[in-house]
């Protein structure tokens, strides 16, 4: 049985929203195992699977964002982050914030030791977690 429209406009709804509508038809080809790259030529089946595809991946990625930008906002504010100026390619000062600090201390004391955007969603986790007994620890401390 064919895909039904409400299917269909779930799909380029759900692939629009999250900026991935150029990866359509590879995304249609691999659910239909390369029987076409045409969401109205999917199956009811495939369809729903696609969509929960789209939708646990989404999910995810705004999970990982969401925890990369906890860390970032406890960094802040343990002054780890600050403003330097830099110079563009046409001559014009700029500010940009320096991360080095933050991700010296990824790259140290993270549990995979890698670049913190680099970690996959289950590593982060952990990172989180570490990074926020840190924050906790400088809370306490006496200034």
């Amino acid at each position: 049985m064919k895909a039904t429209n409400k299917q269909i406009q779930s799909i380029h709804a759900a692939l629009h929203r999250k900026g991935l509508l150029r990866h359509k038809a590879e995304m249609v080809s691999g659910f239909t195992a390369g029987r076409t790259t045409h969401s109205s030529e999917m199956t009811v089946q495939e369809a729903a699977a696609l969509l929960a595809d789209i939708n646990e991946y989404t999910t995810q990625q705004d999970d990982r964002q969401r925890m990369l930008r906890y860390i970032i906002a406890m960094a802040h504010e343990m002054g780890w982050i600050t403003q330097v100026s830099a110079v563009e390619h046409d001559g014009k000062i700029i500010q940009k914030n320096d991360y080095s600090r933050l991700h010296s201390w990824v790259l140290k004391y993270g549990n995979a030791k890698k670049g913190m955007n680099q970690y996959n969603h289950q590593e982060l986790v952990k990172l989180v977690a570490a990074f926020k007994n840190m924050h906790r620890e400088w809370l306490n401390k006496p200034r």
